[in-house]
């Protein structure tokens, strides 16, 4: 599995195209490290003064939470 944040996704009847803004592998996750990074992006956003530090923040805490979901979802199939 990958777990991706931002972009864009198009379907096609033979072929699916994903171009995303960040894309991890399941084998490169680790609970602890995503965690920590939603956190921090949390603290960013919250000191964030609007523009691209707004912005950053935002896709930092978007591609953190795509993560943590993705590790809750191999857990339950793992647990099926």
């Amino acid at each position: 599995l990958v777990a991706i944040s931002g972009g864009v996704l198009e379907v096609q009847p033979d072929k699916l195209t994903v171009l995303a803004d960040v894309a991890v592998r399941s084998s490169e996750m680790d609970q602890a490290r995503a965690e920590e990074a939603k956190k921090a992006a949390e603290a960013r956003l919250a000191k964030a003064d609007g523009g691209d530090a707004t912005a950053r923040a935002q896709a930092a805490l978007a591609a953190a939470i795509a993560e943590l979901k993705t590790l809750d979802y191999i857990r339950a199939q793992r647990h099926k």
